[in-house]
C-alpha cells in the first residue's frame, strides 16, 4: 500500500473507532415482537435483546437461536392499554421495568403511566436504544433508559435514569424488576447485617414456603413455591443476583449486577438486591436491584447503572 493511502486508511480507521461506530457489530432493526409491532431489536453474534416501546419494557434477551430468560405473559402478548382507562387495574406483561422506590409511597397498585405507559425510542451513535418515558403527573417524575448491548458477547448496559418534573426536590430511588421465566434457582448473596436474622431480610408478610430460601455460606438459594409467593432482600456489598435455566436448550445463568454505594439509604430496611417468586399458575421470578434513595433537584435527574449477561452452563 503506497504511504499516502496508508495514512489515510489510517486516520479513518482511528476517526471511525472514535466516532463508536467501528467493528460494532451490533445491529438494531424493528420487529414484530409476540403481536407488538415496531418493536426494536438489538443483535450481535451472540445475543438477541428486544425493546418494546408500547409498553416501555425490555421484553427478550437471551443468547441467538436459544431461550428468552425473560417472563412474558402469554394473556396479554401484543397488547396495550390506555393508562388513563384501567384504574386501579394491573396488567402484568412480564419482562424488565422500572418503577420508582420505596413502594411504601405509592402503595399498590403502580402507575400505570410509568408502568405500562408508552415510550418515545431514540437510536444513538454507536447502535445504542434511548428509550423515554412519559411522565407520571401526580409523582411529577419520569423515566429515561439507555441500552447498550457489548459487539463480542451478551453484556447489556443500561443507564436508567429518574428524572425530576416537579417545582421542588424529592427523594427516590430507581427500582428495577427483570421477570424471569421460571429459573431452577437464583442465587443472592448475603450480609452480616445483625438486622437480618438469616443473614438476609425475609419482605414477605407470611412466612416463607418451606425450602423457598436456603443459606448456603455467603449465598442464599431461592427457589419459586408452585403453591404459595414470597419475597427476600440482601444489603450485599457484591451487587448481584444470578439466576439458573437447566432446563433451556442451553442450559445458562443470567447475571443482574450493580454497584452498591456505600454509606447511603436503600429501600426496605437498606435491601438493594430482592427475590420475589410468584406462586403458579404464573411461572416468574423477578430480580429486582435497588439504588439508594437520592434527593433530586427541580428539573434534574439521577441515573443508576444495571448491567446484565448471560452465561452457558
Amino acid at each position: 500500500m503506497p504511504i499516502r493511502s496508508f495514512w489515510i486508511f489510517l486516520s479513518l480507521l482511528i476517526i471511525t473507532i472514535a466516532s463508536g461506530h467501528s467493528f460494532a457489530n451490533v445491529s438494531i432493526s424493528r420487529v414484530d415482537f409476540n403481536g407488538w409491532k415496531d418493536s426494536y431489536m438489538m443483535r450481535n453474534d451472540t445475543t438477541t435483546l428486544i425493546y418494546v416501546p408500547q409498553i416501555g419494557r425490555i421484553m427478550y434477551y437471551g443468547l441467538t437461536n436459544s431461550d428468552n430468560v425473560l417472563w412474558v405473559n402469554p394473556d396479554v402478548a401484543g397488547k396495550s392499554f390506555d393508562p388513563a382507562s384501567l384504574g386501579k387495574d394491573w396488567v402484568n406483561f412480564g419482562g424488565d421495568k422500572l418503577w420508582p422506590a420505596p413502594q411504601s409511597r405509592w402503595g399498590w397498585p403502580p402507575s400505570p403511566t410509568i408502568d405500562r405507559g408508552g415510550c418515545r425510542v431514540q437510536i444513538l451513535s454507536g447502535n445504542r436504544l434511548l428509550a423515554t418515558g412519559v411522565v407520571d403527573e401526580a409523582l411529577g417524575i419520569g423515566f429515561m433508559r439507555e441500552i447498550s448491548l457489548d459487539p463480542k458477547n451478551s453484556k447489556v448496559t443500561i443507564k436508567n435514569t429518574l428524572v425530576n418534573h416537579n417545582k421542588l426536590a424529592v427523594e427516590w430511588a430507581v427500582w428495577e424488576v427483570a421477570q424471569v421465566d421460571d429459573p431452577d434457582e437464583v442465587v443472592l448473596p448475603v450480609s452480616d447485617n445483625p438486622k437480618f436474622t438469616e443473614k438476609y431480610h425475609a419482605l414477605s408478610v407470611a412466612p416463607l414456603p418451606l425450602g423457598m430460601a436456603t443459606l448456603f455460606g455467603r449465598e442464599v438459594h431461592f427457589k419459586r413455591s408452585p403453591v404459595a409467593s414470597g419475597k427476600i432482600g440482601s444489603d450485599s456489598p457484591l451487587g448481584f443476583i444470578r439466576g439458573t435455566f437447566k432446563r433451556f436448550q442451553h442450559p445458562m445463568t443470567f447475571t443482574l449486577s450493580a454497584r452498591r454505594e456505600a454509606g447511603k439509604t436503600y429501600p426496605d430496611d437498606d435491601c438493594s438486591l430482592e427475590i420475589y417468586g410468584n406462586a403458579d399458575p404464573a411461572k416468574y421470578v423477578e430480580m429486582e436491584i435497588l439504588s439508594p434513595i437520592t434527593k433530586i433537584e427541580p428539573k434534574k435527574s439521577y441515573s443508576f447503572t444495571t448491567r446484565w449477561e448471560l452465561k452457558t452452563k
